[in-house]
């Protein structure tokens, strides 16, 4: 009896223990991967904090024209929620990327739209990658655990 129930102990860890390395695996990589767009999220502010002004953080949405000289896209400013119909002279931004930029409304030509954003090559000021607002703030949450933990 004793060696049944041994048999199905040991039975049980050589199957759950691959599963269980790989989750804490998937954790580890999850985090590792949050503390470095964190890392970018902190960058971001601290230029967007020494501009004073003068760029704001928005949220490519979509991309939905490519062209030899730039990309038509919609943002979505992360302060107010705003959508705006955006070209990017000299830029291909990403779906989903978080972006400092500074620019100019004005008349949009191509859909009779007066209230587009135009962002020259050089007044995407950062760029990071899709998802860091929530990575940084899972980070955050993290941090604020272990410091309270203290």
């Amino acid at each position: 009896m004793f060696v049944k129930v041994l048999a199905n102990v040991i039975g049980f860890l050589i199957c759950t223990l691959p599963l269980a390395a790989v989750v804490v695996l998937a954790v580890w990589v999850r985090r590792a991967h949050d503390r470095r767009l964190d890392v970018h999220w902190r960058n971001l502010q601290a230029i967007r904090s020494n501009l004073q002004g003068q760029a704001d953080i928005a949220i490519v949405e979509q991309v939905y024209q490519h062209a030899r000289r730039g990309a038509k896209a919609v943002i979505r400013w992360r302060v107010t929620g705003y959508r705006q119909d955006t070209w990017f002279k000299g830029r291909h931004p990403a779906r989903g990327s978080v972006l400092l930029l500074r620019g100019s409304t004005g008349w949009g030509p191509h859909n009779r739209n007066p209230n587009t954003f135009y962002v020259n090559a050089g007044d995407v000021l950062y760029s990071a990658p899709r998802g860091t607002i929530a990575a940084a703030g899972r980070q955050r949450r993290r941090d604020a655990r272990k410091s309270g933990a203290r």
